[in-house]
């Protein structure tokens, strides 16, 4: 298993360019967590934050993607 902070490099094809995106390992499991639980593939999140993001780096729109998340099912569990 891989340091949290390690950083994993991936690829990527948005619509108009293909890139790369350079995350710790920790994010990685958690995108891929969320990505488990619904039927997105990482390709069409990306796409979606890369139209969203405005002055964001991709890869920062991504660990608020994943901080986000997971913030709002903590607020939700809370409140059952």
């Amino acid at each position: 298993s891989l340091h949290p902070y390690i950083l994993v490099k991936r690829n990527v094809k948005l619509p108009d360019r293909r890139t790369s995106v350079q995350l710790e390992a920790y994010v990685w499991q958690s995108i891929d967590a969320i990505l488990s639980l619904g039927s997105i593939k990482f390709s069409l999140l990306c796409a979606e934050l890369d139209q969203r993001r405005k002055e964001l780096k991709l890869a920062s729109s991504i660990r608020l993607f994943a901080l986000i998340y997971f913030e709002h099912s903590a607020t939700i569990s809370m409140m059952k």
